[in-house]
C-alpha cells in the first residue's frame, strides 16, 4: 500500500467510526480476478482500471459530490471498495451503503471502485465521471438522468457498451 494511502484510508475509518475490514490477502486476489473477468474481459489491470472495463454501463460527467449518491445504489447490500492496483492492492469491505457513505464522507475522494462481492454490480468513481455496471447500470442511469435534467444539459443518456472511447458521457 502507498504510504499515502495508508494514511488517508486509517484517517477515514477512524473519523467515521465505521469498522475496517480488509480482505484477507487470497480473498482480495480472487475477487479482484473474478472483477476483472466480469467486468473487463479477464483482463488484470494495475493502473486505469475505470477505463479498462468493458461491460456494458453508464458513465456519466458528475461534480465532486456525486460519491454521495454511491449509498442509494448499494442500499443494503454489502460490498468491497478498492482501488487501482498501482496505488493500493487491500480491499476493504462494508456491511451496506450508509457505511460506505460514511466512510467516503471523510474525505476518500480519489479515484475508486466498488463492487459487490459477487460482482453482481461494479461502481467506478475517477474525477469526473461516475459509472455503473451489473445491476448498478439501472440505478446509475436514473442519477444520470437527475444530474443531466439538473444541469440544463438536452443531450440523451448513452449507454455504454464500450464499442467506443467516449465512456458513456451524456451526448
Amino acid at each position: 500500500m502507498h504510504p499515502f494511502y495508508a494514511t488517508w484510508m486509517q484517517e477515514a475509518f477512524d473519523a467515521s467510526g465505521v469498522p475496517k475490514r480488509t480482505l484477507a490477502i487470497d480473498e482480495a486476489t480472487d475477487l479482484r480476478a473474478r472483477v476483472e473477468e466480469t467486468f473487463a474481459s479477464g483482463r488484470r489491470v494495475s493502473h486505469g482500471f475505470a477505463e479498462s472495463v468493458t461491460a456494458t454501463g453508464v458513465v456519466f460527467p458528475c461534480d465532486h459530490n456525486s460519491w454521495r449518491q454511491l449509498s442509494h445504489v448499494v442500499g443494503e447490500q454489502s460490498c468491497v471498495i478498492f482501488f487501482d492496483r498501482d496505488d493500493l492492492t487491500e480491499m476493504f469491505a462494508f456491511s451496506n451503503g450508509a457505511e460506505l457513505e460514511s466512510f467516503l464522507n471523510e474525505g476518500v475522494h480519489f479515484e475508486f471502485f466498488v463492487v459487490s462481492q459477487d460482482c453482481g454490480f461494479l461502481l467506478t468513481l475517477t474525477e469526473d465521471a461516475l459509472g455503473g455496471y451489473g445491476t448498478a447500470l439501472e440505478p446509475v442511469a436514473r442519477l444520470a438522468r437527475q444530474w443531466l435534467k439538473a444541469h440544463g444539459a438536452d443531450g440523451v443518456l448513452s449507454v455504454d457498451n464500450r464499442d467506443h472511447t467516449d465512456h458513456g458521457h451524456a451526448e
